[in-house]
């Protein structure tokens, strides 16, 4: 079957138009394969500031897709906007469960647990990036600023 990359296209043409979530809602609604419709309308929700539509929408594009990496990045950027830390840091989670390898994934995660109070867990996921690079300077000083925060409390 023929994909059409809904997002893309509205990228490319600046599209913003209200009319176009309307639209996008139709072919969600008689699309047997409404993927890309889903991440139109989710993108285009996330512009419009409808955080909460836009995450019912990574909800739907997490189901549906094969390997949803890029939805769980996301939706864990959505949460954060809306103030569901947590959330945000369970999404991440997931992806460290896909892909352990993605370095960004527990930097992102560390300042989350950082802005939640959990410098320990912050802590424990700088331990995991240099095991796995112990090149990474980034991650010593992150590491070092943290033991520094505990060892004040």
């Amino acid at each position: 079957m023929n994909k059409t990359n809904y997002h893309k296209m509205i990228q490319k043409n600046n599209c913003m138009d209200s009319s176009i979530i309307e639209d996008l809602d139709k072919i969600i609604e008689l699309d047997p394969e409404p993927l890309d419709a889903y991440v139109a309308r989710a993108a285009l929700r996330r512009q419009n500031g409808d955080l909460r539509g836009a995450l019912e929408d990574f909800d739907m594009i997490v189901e549906l897709e094969d390997e949803p990496l890029d939805a769980y990045i996301t939706r864990a950027e959505i949460k954060e906007q809306m103030g569901d830390l947590r959330g945000a840091i369970k999404d991440l989670d997931v992806l460290e469960e896909y892909h352990p390898e993605y370095v960004n994934v527990y930097f992102a995660r560390v300042e989350l647990k950082k802005r939640t109070g959990n410098l320990r867990g912050a802590l424990e996921d700088l331990d995991m990036i240099i095991e796995a690079n112990p090149e990474d300077v980034r991650a010593y000083k992150e590491r070092l600023a943290i033991k520094m925060m505990i060892t004040k409390e």
